[in-house]
């Protein structure tokens, strides 16, 4: 008996519902004043402030679609990774702070666990190749 995690049918269900969150995302997603909306459940982008670990997780999620061979996901590795830089660091202090909205910084602590997600999207860029 195959184990149902090896299984061709649990690996296109896992593409499947892999696929489909790409897709709510893709194309609604993208700030064009940098960063990435929050969605409603409808796909409708929402409010001004984007925190860190939302713009991070974008770039990490489609750096993984990249990898998966996504056509697209590496513009949005690079409009992600171009808002972290611009947006989010603090180019006079150092560090990254936590959310800012089209004025400046909304809260700008600089906190480990919004630093611990620079690291990860910088190291899924790094990984797909981006030279950040």
């Amino acid at each position: 008996m195959t184990a149902w995690r090896t299984s061709d049918y649990h690996r296109e269900w896992l593409r499947a519902q892999a696929n489909g969150l790409f897709d709510f995302f893709q194309f609604a997603v993208i700030n064009p004043r940098g960063g990435f909306f929050n969605l409603t459940s409808d796909g409708k982008p929402f409010g001004t402030v984007r925190q860190i670990h939302d713009t991070t997780r974008m770039v990490h999620c489609f750096a993984i679609g990249h990898l998966l061979g996504r056509p697209g996901a590496d513009a949005l590795v690079d409009h992600g990774m171009d808002f972290i830089w611009k947006g989010h660091r603090d180019a006079k202090h150092g560090g990254y702070v936590w959310s800012l909205n089209d004025d400046g910084p909304q809260d700008a602590t600089k906190q480990a666990y919004g630093h611990a997600f620079v690291l990860l999207a910088a190291s899924g860029a790094k990984c797909v190749g981006h030279p950040q």
